[in-house]
């Protein structure tokens, strides 16, 4: 989605942020930071979100930017952010701009988790989801991490998936 002009962009604007705080993981304080919004409201990524919801009547949110860097990963758990109880089939495309080619980080997804047969599932091995109307729903010792699969990216690509889906960065 991104070539070398935009992703330049975007890692100046990173750089210009103040990032002294950031150990690895997400990044919270530059949310809302020229960074966050350059990417936010790129047209190639905006088009996408249009291509797939046949409208340009949208409105670009972001949760936070996930910064990977040499030393110890940090390793978000394995989670849904539709909760599977309260919400019921397809209601949300997440998307993942990749700004590096790493080893490091990168998007893991279970596969076909986003089936209403694994979202009855899940209802049934973490009762706590009836109990809470939040979406992001961490799922600790999920017996399927095993069949999780990493998404291969370089610099530039844009990974789209199912909010329903069991995922982690």
């Amino acid at each position: 989605v991104l070539d070398e002009t935009d992703i330049k962009q975007a890692m100046d604007l990173f750089t210009k942020h103040d990032n002294t705080e950031i150990v690895g993981g997400f990044d919270f304080e530059s949310t809302h930071s020229p960074f966050s919004n350059y990417l936010r409201n790129h047209p190639k990524i905006v088009k996408q979100f249009a291509n797939f919801w046949g409208t340009d009547d949208l409105l670009p949110s972001l949760d936070s930017p996930i910064v990977w860097h040499d030393g110890a990963p940090v390793i978000e758990g394995l989670h849904v952010d539709q909760n599977p109880y309260w919400k019921r089939g397809f209601k949300c495309l997440q998307g993942m701009v990749h700004l590096s080619t790493t080893d490091v980080g990168g998007l893991q997804i279970v596969p076909r988790t986003n089936t209403a047969g694994v979202q009855n599932k899940l209802v049934r091995l973490y009762p706590y989801i009836k109990k809470t109307k939040d979406d992001w729903l961490e799922l600790a010792d999920n017996p399927s991490r095993r069949a999780e699969v990493k998404i291969p990216c370089v610099a530039g690509d844009m990974v789209f998936w199912d909010s329903r889906s069991v995922h982690g960065a």
